[in-house]
């Protein structure tokens, strides 16, 4: 395998073929071009840097999202790698895209397991208090700065709470796009995690929380617990926050 001071750019092996399944908006507005460099590797994805962009490549158990190109297995790579990105560039067709849901009278249903949500995020209840009435008066900003950063996690959960919300807001435009796209650059927190940010204040996120949201928008108990407990899988803790958030949100 090369090392990180490597020249040579990671290309598919013959024979040894990978196919690509879906990918996220990340890939296509616009497509990276060029030579990426691999900057975290973990068991089912790893992560690139272009630029000032943050892709993530990924295998097939992993959910789709706006970030992932999703492949029929995770090639071997190691950080520092060197990766051409046109091995991978995906089709007009491969775009993957969330279900359109219309969220103006959409409300939280009473499903099992939201008790342990705030337990499961990893997140101190105080702090899940104090974040309750800057949600429910639409200061993203403020919320960012209370929560930002905090918690355990790739991807802190704190900010995965903040994304839940910033997903709704979009969704229903109950925030102004400058406001969200400030909050999701208030946080000091990990590049994956304001990577995520970015497009949840865009209205993407990954696709267990639209099937959530789906499920809520009609108004279905069971696909939305079946669509919780998904969730809720994610992660350590992200999948938690992220429901907490869209929870608190609605």
């Amino acid at each position: 395998m090369p090392s990180s001071t490597s020249t040579s750019a990671w290309r598919p092996r013959p024979g040894r073929a990978v196919t690509v399944l879906d990918a996220g908006d990340a890939w296509y507005d616009p497509p990276p071009e060029g030579t990426a460099r691999v900057q975290a590797v973990f068991s089912r994805a790893a992560y690139l840097r272009i630029g000032d962009r943050l892709l993530a490549v990924c295998g097939p158990r992993v959910p789709a999202g706006p970030l992932h190109l999703r492949l029929s297995r995770l090639p071997a790579l190691a950080p520092g790698f060197p990766v051409r990105l046109a091995a991978w560039r995906p089709g007009p067709h491969q775009r993957w895209n969330p279900p359109a849901v219309d969220l103006g009278a959409c409300e939280w249903l009473d499903l099992p397991g939201v008790p342990a949500l705030t337990r499961s995020a990893g997140l101190d209840p105080a702090l899940v208090a104090a974040a309750r009435p800057l949600v429910e008066r639409g200061d993203v900003v403020a919320l960012a700065d209370l929560v930002g950063g905090c918690g355990p996690g790739l991807t802190p959960s704190g900010d995965d709470l903040l994304a839940g919300v910033l997903l709704v807001a979009a969704l229903r435009d109950s925030a102004p796009a400058a406001a969200r796209a400030e909050a999701a650059l208030a946080p000091r927190t990990t590049d994956v995690a304001r990577a995520f940010l970015h497009w949840a204040a865009r209205g993407r996120s990954i696709a267990p929380v639209h099937h959530l949201l789906a499920a809520l928008a009609q108004r279905d108990q069971e696909a939305a617990a079946l669509a919780l407990r998904a969730l809720a899988g994610v992660g350590a803790t992200s999948g938690a926050a992220l429901a907490l958030g869209v929870r608190l949100a609605l």
